[in-house]
């Protein structure tokens, strides 16, 4: 599936660029994916989605200051990858949700009893 949502991400792009070769994607482009990868969550669906969201606004809000702009972002990724080396979402995730401590179900933190088992979260 993944092969196959990536072959129509490419046959799109080199559409929409109407030419291809090896200087269409950098170097930095496919760094670029793997530290949204990275960045989000790896073991996440949502995260590379959710940190695309993050950081693309932030890299283009320093466009004009091209030295900064890349200063900020590896910044940016060193700290994450420091504090939260899941990734930022499975972080959130872990802030936001509580373990059932009978039945190991995530329950949002703001609930006082299980959703499946009824028992009291700590």
């Amino acid at each position: 599936m993944s092969g196959l949502f990536a072959g129509i991400a490419g046959g799109m792009y080199a559409h929409y660029m109407m030419n291809t070769g090896p200087s269409t994607l950098g170097v930095f482009l496919s760094f670029e994916i793997v530290i949204w990868a990275v960045f989000g969550g790896i073991a996440t669906i949502y995260g590379p989605v959710g940190s695309v969201y993050i950081i693309v606004p932030l890299l283009e809000f320093f466009r004009f200051w091209p030295e900064f702009r890349t200063l900020m972002f590896a910044c940016l990724v060193l700290v994450v990858l420091l504090f939260m080396p899941e990734g930022l979402f499975t972080w959130l995730r872990e802030k936001v949700e509580k373990e059932c401590p009978r039945c190991k179900i995530r329950n949002i933190a703001i609930r006082k009893n299980c959703r499946i088992c009824a028992a009291e979260l700590h």
